[in-house]
């Protein structure tokens, strides 16, 4: 995860966007869990869940900058 930040951080465009999405896994990935002493607990991790979550970022990411393309598009045929 620390690597992909530092890519996020420091890399070109392509690989700073390639990192979001890894970031977008862990986050999907995550659980906030508290662990009371003297007890078991069990933690289970879905790695369908994290890359479900990656999957949603990209659409959403690419939704975001399609959408104005779509809409200049429309504009500019009735425009014309």
């Amino acid at each position: 995860m620390e690597l992909t930040y530092e890519k996020v951080k420091r890399g070109f465009i392509f690989q700073k966007i390639s990192g979001l999405f890894e970031l977008a896994k862990y986050a999907g990935g995550s659980e906030r869990i508290r662990i009371a002493p003297d007890t078991v607990t069990e933690v289970f991790l879905s790695k369908r869940n994290a890359e479900n979550f990656k999957k949603k970022t990209k659409i959403y990411f690419f939704s975001f900058l399609t959408v104005p393309f779509i809409l200049g598009l429309i504009i500019g045929i009735i425009g014309e």
